[in-house]
């Protein structure tokens, strides 16, 4: 395990919602390969035309990105934002399905990423997982 893997990723995805009501259930469908011992915090709410989607993710599960780290596999969290992104929308946005009646929801962006260490608690509840997006980002001394 290198030191990049000691973060998780934060992400929020925004979909667009047909109404201001959400009917019907989510699914979430893995076509990667990830570590078995993943733990994937997430929130969903629906706020009037948008449905926001607030997720937690460890680093080691989006494999195959290649992070940019300095020295020792030390992740340098600055110059991390188009990675992040490009992680976030591969192994989160692509592989995550929400509906509405049976009419899949599939204009989504990415409205933020962030790096956090695992004894973070913004995601205990959807009003601290989402305040943590505005916060200052971590820096690459964490």
């Amino acid at each position: 395990m290198n030191r990049c893997s000691r973060y998780l990723v934060s992400i929020v995805i925004k979909f667009v919602v047909a109404s201001a009501v959400l009917v019907g259930p989510a699914t979430i469908a893995v076509a990667h390969e990830v570590p078995t011992d993943v733990v994937i915090q997430a929130f969903v709410k629906p706020t009037g035309q948008r449905l926001e989607f607030l997720v937690r993710v460890p680093l080691e599960a989006m494999r195959d990105v290649n992070f940019p780290e300095s020295g020792p596999g030390y992740l340098v969290i600055s110059d991390a934002d188009e990675t992040l992104q490009d992680a976030a929308t591969i192994w989160v946005a692509q592989e995550v399905s929400f509906y509405e009646n049976d009419t899949p929801l599939d204009q989504w962006s990415i409205e933020a990423v962030r790096v956090s260490l695992p004894s973070d608690r913004s995601f205990e509840n959807f009003a601290t997982a989402r305040s943590h997006f505005s916060a200052p980002r971590l820096s690459d001394n964490t």
